[in-house]
């Protein structure tokens, strides 16, 4: 419940541009990014690659699927 109410709140406010809340047991993933100063569900994966542009020098393609072991 932190992760999803308190971290979500003060990262949101701090305008962090994602949040990712990952659940272990079900193996999924939540992204949200930040689209004027609120935080927008973008995609739910388990598999999935998703592009996360940080800046125009910085972008990562992470594949969700290497993260369950």
């Amino acid at each position: 419940m932190k992760d999803r109410f308190t971290k979500y709140q003060i990262y949101e406010s701090q305008k962090v541009e994602y949040y990712v809340i990952v659940e272990p047991e079900s193996k999924n993933a939540e992204i949200f990014e930040l689209k004027d100063n609120n935080y927008i569900k973008i995609t739910e994966t388990k598999n999935d690659t998703v592009k996360f542009d940080l800046d125009e020098d910085c972008k990562i393609d992470f594949n969700f699927s290497e993260i369950w072991i």
